[in-house]
């Protein structure tokens, strides 16, 4: 098995991808972000009545910090939006590492 820290982010988003599908989960990623808001989760994964909103990381990646552009208009970073899911009821967030796939595995299922 390859050292978590060796797994690259593609990677992890074709195990992730290919584990929600085998676990029957419809599963949404834009493939190039240029021209969508920043910050935003990697990956939808919807099997009602569960929707999963997550952010796909190298083992110790950090997230993105919001800042302003030349405008002066704020963009949320990566940090932002997990902070915003997170405090929603009704939908469930996280940020996943290839150290987390087992817990993974557990929560598609």
């Amino acid at each position: 098995m390859v050292a978590d820290d060796l797994i690259s982010e593609e990677e992890l988003l074709a195990t992730v991808t290919e584990m929600a599908k085998a676990f029957g989960w419809v599963v949404y990623h834009t493939r190039d972000s240029r021209g969508s808001e920043t910050g935003f989760p990697d990956l939808v994964l919807v099997r009602p009545p569960v929707v999963w909103l997550v952010e796909l990381k190298k083992e110790h990646a950090k997230l993105t910090q919001g800042r302003y552009n030349r405008k002066g208009t704020w963009l949320p970073g990566q940090e932002a939006w997990m902070d915003l899911l997170r405090d929603c009821s009704l939908v469930k967030s996280g940020v996943w590492r290839p150290s987390d796939r087992d817990a993974i595995e557990e929560m598609l299922k």
